[in-house]
């Protein structure tokens, strides 16, 4: 036949004869049908296609086995005196082809008959299988029924790897799952977490699939797609290649591809219209392997990365390829169209007859591109110790029948069935020529190592495998992945390594929280809580600082807390201790007055020894809030709160018993020896030690029990450790104040019953107003004390001493001063007699008293005495004053106010502790709390005293109650200065400076700033925004006579509220604005963030 007809002739076998015989099943050629090609998916019909598609790539294995068989045969000391044939069939999974060749198999190459076989004995003792295990699964049912050894050389199938199904097949390659994690090492490598899978439907594919997930979920990679592609029907409809435009479609830029013959066909086809540009490919396929012609390759795998396993090279079988050529295996048909395909001759004796004659340097070494390339054949390495390991057993086989028989003559003589060369067949080991120690036992360890090949297509057909990395596994020393990205040619699409996640990765500060529904890869990013960082990137979850530690702004990491008490240096510590001091020099002048005139009548009537001891306790009060401020040490914080105990318990059993003293007094007028004996004898002085001893004895056992000690709270405020001291038994230091309040009620009380005695010295009104005061103080510093913390809590108590000592200093002793200074004619005796007088006169005539009435509506009545009855009277006053007219219409006015006060009381004391850095709430609870105790204590008092005194009761409470609202409410507010947000402008300056001293960066120019504070109202972003467009010039809005200006950029600081209004106003003049705000995730919401896309400029 002619060259023409040799190409298009197709033969189903080849067979040598030997005295045994080889099978072997590989993939020579394909036959399609052409109806199939009109069904591709695309809209432009593909280039003509050959019908027959002779696989020369697959006829390198051929090569490889015929190679063996010639060692073998040439060998002295394997098989002596005996030749190895062969009988080759073609590898291709369909059912026809399958049961033919394996009859023909079965019947040595005669008819077929199935289930029955005539012969004993039989040459054909083994077969072998390269690459596809579908075959290798169809095959072996039916030489599984004559138990013939089966050797597969492809890639290792966990499903032949079943004994109950194929107890008669043997794999060369070993299991390991090295491939499948050396991939998941590379996509971990390039960061690469979001990919697609292609694999072949079948075991094979389920088990690396299997693998590959067990990797990916140890270290954290995720699959986008998983896509199956079936190996048992044609890839060319459009139904079958519709996964090829989900994965093009899919957001992975990376694909992972493992599986032959269908899977890279589907490939290939699709690249010629460029569905696999813009993703990369991961595979183990190769053109190669399928025989696919160059032309639907181009473009295809351009810039794919490929793992190809290692192999040593055959010794001697490139010597092979030079010499092997048709004449030398003429029942070869394959051989001999491979020859007239390259080099349009063929050999005489040959199928294809001598049509042109050979050139003599014509080799299949020769060719521009090898027809085996060791590196990349694994599997012809494997199929080359399968022969020599078949060869191998056979020989011992038949050696080991010569021992038993006697005569080894008689063994050369094959008389063996198929069945009976398993035992050998999993016993035998040898090392091969490179070598390697083979054997087919199922527990061998093996090292495995992987070429990582760039895959390289250029025009004209030009194609390049650049090695750009190494895998090395063994199975009991773990792996090692070399990469060298510098020499990677990405793929089309793609100028440098492609980025193929799910989600962004979360940078240091934020942590991820998975998306419902979605892969553990898809995720969203939060900020950290509060107290909590992340200093990595994609970070599961936030760390808590240390107790000593808060997190910065970023939240990437902690800084060191610092500690604050109630300081002198501080504004409030300094205020609060200038306040002691000026007090207790007035106590001191007060103490001086009363020691200067000790004997005037208004000293001696008021108790002068109890009016000393009660200024010095008072001094002392005012001394021991200075024991609160500063640095609390274990002294301070002991001698603070017994001191605090002792002294005022001394300073209120003082006032109870001045007000024992005050009834005694009184009750001496009646008739009865015990009442003056009680007042005589002084017994009443006794009140105050015995009250400060129960007051020790309670101090006492609290130093017994759980004295207090110093403490540091790091968790009150979030940036700072709070060293305070801590009560140790809060029980104790309850009944502390409990007893305090019981000698104070009882003061009040008794103070209360004697208001209205009379007599010019009585101090009972006095006394009654004081502890009155005390009490309201100490009514209210309970609930306020309780939602404080830190410094504010101690200034809480100091103030609360601080006015109870000032309440007693200036209700009892602040009306004995004026008597002294200003009314010093009635702290004599004449005096004193003319106010007697005076006052006897009174009672007797009440017209004396004079009123100028004002009673709203009625009109205005006064009644003026005569000149002579006030001459007859000295000294008398006239008290003009204002009448409330209607009494009812008054306390209905008081009853709506304290009725409003109540209400906003209890809604503030509901809201201050709402999770708010501006809140107001506990200002608002303060400042109601302070007016309530000012007006719930002046009704009482109000009601008692006459003329000047009750309109100057009525001032105090509300000069007092206004100036509560002031100062608890506005001075906060004041005296706050935000150091934090200052350190922004302390960084912007630093900037600004670097700037103008940097001699590149702006040369012989300078760079100026106009900071503003951002307080997001519409009134303080108008001014601001409209001073900063007319550059502090007076604004005029919408209009600006400048063509120019200096005014470049607006950088907004972590108000985004702010920022939003002024890029309302900005946005007008296109004024570039940079916000730098701090996102967080409670507080803003994805949908708000989007709105600032109505800012272009922002």
């Amino acid at each position: 036949m002619n060259l023409s007809e040799c190409q298009d002739f197709t033969q189903s076998s080849i067979y040598r004869d030997g005295d045994l015989v080889l099978g072997g099943f590989f993939p020579l050629y394909k036959v399609a049908h052409d109806s199939d090609l009109h069904h591709k998916f695309f809209m432009t019909r593909p280039k003509e296609m050959k019908i027959n598609w002779f696989n020369d790539r697959g006829y390198s294995y051929v090569l490889g086995f015929l190679f063996a068989i010639e060692e073998i045969n040439r060998s002295p000391h394997l098989l002596p005196n005996m030749s190895l044939g062969f009988r080759l069939y073609n590898a291709y999974p369909s059912d026809v082809s399958t049961l033919k060749s394996t009859l023909d198999w079965l019947s040595e190459g005669g008819s077929p008959i199935p289930n029955y076989t005539c012969q004993k004995h039989t040459k054909s003792m083994a077969v072998t299988v390269a690459l596809t295990s579908e075959f290798s699964m169809q095959t072996g049912a039916l030489l599984e029924l004559y138990r013939t050894p089966q050797v597969f050389c492809g890639s290792f199938d966990p499903l032949l790897g079943n004994k109950d199904q194929f107890s008669s097949l043997y794999q060369m390659a070993p299991s390991h799952t090295c491939l499948a994690s050396g991939m998941v090492s590379l996509l971990v490598h390039f960061q690469w977490t979001w990919v697609s899978i292609l694999v072949s439907d079948d075991a094979k594919g389920e088990q690396f699939l299997w693998d590959l997930r067990r990797e990916m979920v140890v270290k954290g990679v995720c699959m986008a797609s998983i896509e199956k592609v079936s190996m048992t029907k044609e890839m060319y409809k459009p139904d079958d290649l519709t996964f090829l435009l989900r994965i093009f479609d899919s957001s992975a830029n990376v694909v992972i591809v493992y599986g032959l013959t269908s899977t890279s066909t589907a490939l290939y086809f699709a690249g010629e219209y460029h569905l696999t540009t813009h993703k990369l490919w991961i595979t183990t396929s190769q053109r190669e392997e399928i025989g696919l012609p160059l032309s639907l390759f181009l473009n295809t795998l351009h810039g794919s990365l490929v793992f190809i396993e290692q192999c040593s090279e055959i010794h001697g079988f490139r010597d092979f390829l030079r010499t092997v050529n048709p004449s030398k295996y003429p029942e070869d048909f394959f051989l001999g169209k491979l020859w007239s395909e390259n080099f349009n001759c063929s050999f005489p004796g040959t199928f294809c007859g001598e049509n042109f004659e050979c050139p003599p340097n014509a080799s299949l070494a020769s060719l521009p591109k090898a027809l085996v390339d060791i590196r990349r054949k694994k599997s012809i390495v494997y199929l080359y110790n399968t022969v020599h390991l078949v060869a191998q057993a056979l020989h011992e086989m038949i050696v080991m029948d010569g021992e038993e028989t006697g005569s080894l003559s008689e063994a050369k003589l094959p008389g063996f069935l198929p069945s009976q060369l398993h035992q050998f067949l999993k016993h035998t080991e040898l090392e091969n020529s490179t070598g390697e120690h083979v054997s087919l036992q199922e527990n061998r360890h093996e090292m495995s190592r992987y070429d990582i090949l760039n895959y390289l297509n250029f025009p004209e057909g030009f194609e390049l495998q650049v090695k750009v990395g190494e895998l090395v596994s063994q199975s009991l020393r773990g792996q090692r992945l070399i990469i060298q990205e510098k020499l990677i040619e990405w793929a089309v699409g793609f100028e440098e390594a492609p980025y193929s996640v799910c989600s962004k990765s979360c940078g240091p500060g934020f942590m991820k929280i998975l998306q419902e529904g979605q892969p553990s890869c898809c995720f969203d990013c939060i900020l950290c809580p509060e107290r909590e960082i992340s200093n990595q990137t994609d970070s599961d979850q936030c760390m808590e600082c240390p107790q000593n530690q808060y997190p910065n702004m970023e939240r990437n990491r902690c800084l060191l807390k610092t500690e604050t008490f109630l300081d002198y240096q501080d504004l409030l510590g300094m205020a609060l201790a200038c306040t002691a001091l000026c007090f207790s020099v007035i106590t001191a002048m007060v103490l001086w007055v009363f020691v200067k005139y000790r004997d005037s009548p208004m000293v001696k009537a008021n108790n002068r020894t109890l009016s000393y001891v009660l200024l010095l306790s008072l001094l002392l009060c005012f001394l021991c809030s200075l024991l609160f401020i500063g640095r609390p040490n274990t002294v301070t914080c002991i001698l603070s709160n017994i001191s605090f105990a002792v002294i005022f318990t001394v300073a209120v059993s003082t006032v109870l018993a001045k007000t024992i003293t005050v009834i005694l007094a009184f009750k001496v007028l009646r008739p009865g020896r015990i009442m003056r004996q009680l007042l005589v004898s002084g017994v009443v002085n006794l009140v105050v030690p015995i009250c400060s001893l129960i007051q020790l004895i309670i101090c006492g056992i609290w130093l017994g029990t759980s004295p207090p000690f110093i403490d540091m709270d790091s968790s009150s405020e979030p940036r700072s450790i709070i060293i305070e001291c801590n009560k140790g038994s809060v029980s104790a230091f309850y009944c502390v104040l409990g007893y305090l309040g019981f000698l104070a009620l009882g003061a009040f009380s008794l103070a209360y019953l004697a208001r209205n005695l009379p007599g010019t010295f009585n101090e009972a009104k006095f006394l009654t107003f004081s502890m009155l005061v005390f009490c309201s103080v100490w009514v209210t510093f309970l609930p306020v004390y309780h939602n404080s913390q830190g410094k504010v809590m101690v200034a809480v108590e100091i103030f609360s001493i601080l006015a109870s000592s000032m309440g007693l200093l200036g209700c009892i002793f602040a009306p004995k001063c004026y008597d002294s200074f200003i009314r010093s004619d009635g702290n004599t005796s004449k005096g004193l007699k003319k106010i007697e007088d005076t006052e006897h006169l009174m009672e007797q005539r009440s017209a004396l008293h004079f009123w100028i009435t004002i009673n709203i509506p009625t009109a205005t009545t006064v009644s003026i005495p005569t000149g002579r009855e006030i001459a007859a009277y000295p000294k008398v006053s006239i008290i003009i004053e204002c009448n409330k007219g209607s009494v009812s219409a008054f306390y209905c006015v008081l009853a709506y106010l304290t009725f409003l006060a109540l209400g906003a009381f209890s809604l503030a004391y509901l809201a201050r502790n709402l999770p708010d850095t501006s809140s107001e709430a506990k200002f608002l609870t303060f400042s109601l709390l302070v007016f309530c105790s000012v007006w719930v204590t002046f009704l009482p008092v109000y009601n008692s005293p006459r003329g000047m005194i009750m309109v100057a009761v009525e001032i105090f409470p509300i000069l007092a109650s206004s100036m509560g609202l002031l100062g608890c409410i506005f001075a906060p507010k004041v005296l706050w200065f935000n150091e934090r947000v200052y350190s922004y402008v302390l960084g912007f300056l630093f900037a600004i400076e670097e700037i103008n001293r940097h001699p590149h960066l702006l040369p012989n120019m300078s760079l100026g700033f106009r900071l503003y504070n951002t307080y997001p109202s519409d009134v303080s972003t108008l001014k601001s925004t409209l001073d900063w467009l007319s550059e502090g010039e007076p604004p005029i809005p919408n209009y600006t006579c400048q063509k120019h200006t200096k005014s470049m950029a607006v950088t907004v600081t972590l108000s985004s509220e702010f920022s939003m209004q002024t890029g309302a106003l900005l946005e007008l003049y296109r004024t570039p604005q940079i916000a730098i705000n701090v996102w967080s995730a409670p507080k803003v919401s994805i949908p708000t963030w989007r709105g600032l896309a109505a800012y272009p400029r922002l």
